[in-house]
């Protein structure tokens, strides 16, 4: 399974990550990129916080259902609020996660045996926000 997280850079240069688990996480973090992680860099021309972020996203969509979705409609709900927002950049946060591990081999036989995968790392998506 992958994973899809938000990383921010704020104009101090601080870098945030937001995650959106059972709870929303945001903590600081440094920008690391691995082998492992597929990323998308975000250009976003607009002066934006992220409590505005935060704040068009719930009016959108409403408070309830912002904050109780899953990982893929959580960020999209956010980055629609950005400048940064288009058609590349939805394909990449609401990609088919059926078709990722199929792709990789682990829907071979009906989607539900994933004996002998091992525990390695599967695959991590990782959108960078750019300046915030």
């Amino acid at each position: 399974m992958f994973h899809l997280f938000l990383l921010v850079k704020l104009n101090s240069g601080d870098i945030f990550v937001i995650e959106k688990k059972r709870d929303v996480e945001i903590r600081p973090v440094s920008h690391e990129v691995d082998d492992n992680t597929e990323w998308m860099l975000l250009n976003h021309t607009r002066r934006m916080t992220l409590q505005k972020m935060f704040d068009g996203a719930e009016n959108s969509v409403g408070a309830l259902r912002f904050w109780n979705q899953n990982s893929q409609l959580f960020m999209k709900s956010i980055l629609q609020q950005t400048t940064a927002w288009n058609s590349s950049v939805e394909q990449f946060v609401m990609k088919n996660a059926e078709k990722v591990l199929d792709g990789m081999g682990f829907l071979a036989g009906g989607g539900q045996n994933m004996e002998g995968r091992g525990t390695e790392p599967v695959a991590h998506r990782r959108c960078y926000g750019g300046r915030r």
